[in-house]
């Protein structure tokens, strides 16, 4: 089995953003060939988006569940969100 490193860490700023920046910095410093994305399915798109600004190697998404009842605002919320990660934040 390969060696696996999992990595905790609050991003700044405390975002999809930040979270993909931080990472982004890792893998370059660690020569990363690989990286495991955990997130829910609304974001998982977006995260993936975020995170290849930053990150030239593979990216893997896994979906956690989200409850049936935050579907809606998950939603509501990553359609903003990704409209902002399209046209305003294009950068890593």
């Amino acid at each position: 089995m390969p060696d696996v490193k999992v990595i905790c860490f609050n991003p700044s700023p405390a975002t999809t953003q930040g979270e993909a920046e931080f990472a982004g910095r890792l893998a370059r410093q660690d020569h990363w060939k690989s990286v495991a994305l955990v997130t829910v399915a609304p974001q998982d798109t977006r995260a993936r988006l975020r995170m290849s600004r930053c990150f030239s190697g593979r990216i893997y998404v896994v979906t956690a569940p989200l409850p049936i009842g935050q579907w809606p605002a998950g939603i509501v919320y990553e359609s903003g969100a990704m409209l902002k990660a399209l046209v305003l934040q294009r950068g890593c």
